[in-house]
Parts: C-alpha cells; structure tokens; sequence
C-alpha cells in the first residue's frame, strides 16, 4: 500500500481554490485459472481548504447573527432569537438552526410542555468559534468608523 499526498492551488479570478489531494494506492490479488496476479486500484479522497471548509459551514446571511446572539446570550429560545436578529423570519431561523445543529455547532433541547419550548445553545465546538465572532465585531466596529471618517471629510470637502 503506497501513499501520497498533492496540495493543489489554483486561481480563478480573484479567488483561489486549494485542494489537497490523498491517493492511496491498495493492491488486491485477483485469482485466475494458473497465476494470481495483482490489480492496483486508485481510491481518491479530497479535502477542501480549511477557509472554504469554515465558509461553507458559517456562510449565509444568517449564520454569523445566529451563532452572536448564541455567544452573546447564551442559552436562547426560539422566538428569543427571533426578536434579537431583526429581519430573520421564523422559516428561515429554523432552516439556519437545522444546518448549525447538523454541523455540530449548535445543540437544541425541547422540553415536553404546552406549547413546546425548544431552546438552543452553542455545542463546545461551536463554543470555539467565540474568539472569531469577538474579533469579527471588533472588526466591524473599526471598518464602521473608517467608513463614517471617510463620510464626514467627504461632506467637507462638498461643502466648502
């Protein structure tokens, strides 16, 4: 049994798309009438960029508002999560939900009353995310400013 692995880069417009490639290699003895003789077949397995890999997983217009309202508030209900991301609607919040639940990140408890209340929390997987999400608002918090700088000297300079 051989392996190997390729990393593969390749630009397309301004985006790069990396690959990296495993090739295992397994012989399996096929028996005939006299000889055994030996085929080689090629298993492939790619795995995406570790980037593509958490844009997939937390890309959307969605997913980023739910996964800060979970680290902001913690243990959330549904119609909690609602109020707090403005414009989501209840459809879209339970598809968004869904995903994060099935990728891990997110765990929903429902407890058995009239009506039922479901509940959601961030998994401890979807815990380690926390640290991005703070520094994604400090972020965006920073561009705010620099992009309402630039608006006050612009009306200056319109003004004069």
């Amino acid at each position: 049994m051989v392996r190997f692995c390729i990393f593969v880069c390749k630009c397309i417009g301004n985006d790069i798309l990396c690959k990296v490639v495993y090739r295992k290699y397994i012989s399996i003895p096929k028996y005939s009438n006299a000889k055994d003789q030996t085929l080689t077949y090629m298993i492939q397995k790619e795995k995406i960029c570790p980037v593509e890999h958490s844009v997939n997983l937390l890309g959307g217009k969605w997913k980023l508002p739910i996964i800060h309202a979970l680290v902001a508030n913690g243990v959330v209900r549904f119609k909690e999560l609602e109020r707090i991301i403005s414009g989501i609607t209840p459809k879209m919040l339970t598809t968004q939900l869904r995903s994060l639940e099935a990728d891990g990140l997110v765990e929903r408890k429902v407890y058995a009353t009239v009506p039922p209340t479901v509940e959601y929390k961030l998994t401890e997987i979807g815990k380690s995310i926390r640290p991005m999400i703070l520094e994604l608002e400090k972020w965006g918090l920073y561009h705010q400013q620099i992009c309402e700088d630039a608006e006050k000297k612009k009306k200056k300079k319109s003004s004069k």
